[in-house]
């Protein structure tokens, strides 16, 4: 509220700056890229254990129809000599 006095001169008013101060725009470049970086890292290793599991899941199918297979094989020899 004006009283009648006469402003101080001497000091400088603010400036109020509508957009962001240079600082916090570098700061803010600096979490949104650390951010980037760090989800890309780990979707590539989640991407890498799930191709790993996916081998080891398909190396296990294998051996199990290859001992299925042996299993068959063999009651089917059982079966001639038996004859």
């Amino acid at each position: 509220m004006w009283l009648g006095r006469e402003r101080d001169r001497s000091v400088a008013p603010l400036k109020l700056s509508r957009g962001l101060a240079p600082m916090s725009v570098q700061l803010l470049l600096a979490l949104l890229s650390t951010s980037a970086i760090s989800a890309i890292a780990g979707a590539v290793i989640a991407g890498a254990y799930a191709l790993r599991a996916k081998k080891n899941e398909y190396v296990n199918d294998y051996y199990k129809t290859v001992i299925t297979r042996g299993i068959a094989a063999y009651e089917q020899l059982e079966s001639l000599i038996a004859c």
